[in-house]
């Protein structure tokens, strides 16, 4: 049975980065196999990786459920010059920020056969969780079962699954 990356409904950690990648080739199979050496590293609590549209196209899959929510962000809904979504995303989490950035660049080595790093932006806790205007982001997420119930898919093909929207 599929397991869920944990990270979704865990607190906030007090260090993370997140990493946005494109495709740098053209070749399903490179595409897979590098997909398969990042889910190998990656472990759903210090790591989690989300799979975007670009590179489940690139793969050849179309009869799948998940393309039925693998889609573009809407172009009345963009705000600027946004390239949404990424092919590959990626959340290092943890205590130290040596160690966050350590796994990160553990992910941006094995990403580099398939994928190309856009963007890396680093994250920590101020203030028990306050954006640094003091806004306290997360106050309405639900919590414990029905955060689960919220955030994974129960059941079916896509059993253990998680979406993310992600912004900046």
């Amino acid at each position: 049975m599929p397991t869920a990356q944990a990270a979704v409904i865990l607190s906030t950690p007090p260090h993370a980065r997140y990493l946005r990648f494109e495709l740098a080739v053209d070749d399903a199979s490179i595409i897979g196999a590098t997909l398969m050496a990042l889910a190998a590293r990656t472990d759903g609590q210090s790591i989690v990786l989300g799979i975007g549209a670009p590179s489940i196209v690139a793969l050849g899959v179309t009869h799948m459920p998940i393309t039925d929510y693998l889609r573009a962000f809407p172009n009345d809904l963009r705000m600027g010059n946004t390239d949404a979504p990424a092919a590959l995303w990626c959340w290092v989490r943890g205590e130290t920020r040596g160690d966050v950035w350590q796994w990160a660049r553990e992910m941006e080595q094995l990403a580099a056969p398939g994928f190309r790093l856009l963007q890396a932006v680093d994250a920590f806790t101020y203030q028990s969780g306050r954006d640094l205007t003091g806004y306290e982001d997360g106050t309405e997420n639900p919590k414990g079962d029905a955060a689960v119930q919220a955030a994974i898919v129960p059941t079916g093909t896509l059993q253990g699954s998680g979406f993310v929207a992600v912004q900046q």
